[in-house]
């Protein structure tokens, strides 16, 4: 939380590692997996509890802190120019970095345009994270904010600045505990109004007992 995204992208920025993808033609069958670097590996996440179709990025052998992962690829779509039967959860927003404004959206779903980096699973255990994700001109990278053991799933949070254009918490434990609330104030919600349908019920039947 304490280094910026202008550090991140300088030189000042102690990167030990750049991990580049495996280099595969352009949309290929199953690009995205075949991008992998050696050093990572994919298999169902413990990241999402109860959930073993979805699959994660593992690492193979340990990654020291200040590895750099990336570019990010996917497929650029203008903010005007979005299909209306798009599904964003693969979605990634790039914006200018002068006006703040967004620029397009990187979509990682299709497989044969994505690289790997599709697969890394929001960190929504603070403790857990072990990526952070940054923009780089026109570009998103992941760097690791303290070394990765063997077998170690990687999981990733926007850093301070991205944060704050996307309007997330700074970090996904507070991401999760506000889809947490919210989630609780619309079960109260229903609640109330399942309340209100059966007390204008009852009153209406009580009505017409009474008219009997």
């Amino acid at each position: 939380s304490h280094v910026t995204e202008e550090t991140l992208c300088s030189d000042a920025t102690p990167i030990k590692f750049y991990v580049m993808d495996k280099k595969c033609p352009e949309e290929v069958d199953e690009r995205a997996q075949k991008s992998l670097p050696n050093n990572l590996f994919l298999k169902p996440t413990s990241a999402i509890r109860h959930d073993n179709s979805i699959v994660g990025v593992w690492a193979k052998e340990y990654i020291p802190a200040g590895t750099r992962f990336g570019p990010m690829i996917g497929r650029e779509f203008l903010p005007q120019k979005v299909p209306q039967d798009a599904d964003r959860k693969f979605f990634w927003r790039v914006y200018d970095s002068h006006s703040k404004e967004l620029l397009f959206f990187l979509d990682g779903k299709d497989t044969t345009r994505a690289n790997w980096m599709r697969y890394v699973l929001p960190a929504y255990r603070t403790d857990l994270q072990n990526l952070v994700a940054y923009q780089d001109g026109k570009e998103i990278f992941f760097m690791t904010t303290k070394p990765v053991q063997e077998n170690e799933e990687l999981t990733v949070w926007y850093c301070k600045e991205y944060s704050e254009r996307l309007g997330y918490p700074e970090t996904g434990g507070q991401m999760m505990e506000f889809l947490r609330e919210k989630e609780e104030r619309e079960k109260e919600f229903e609640m109330a109004k399942r309340r209100a349908v059966e007390s204008a019920l009852q009153s209406v039947y009580a009505q017409r007992i009474m008219n009997q």
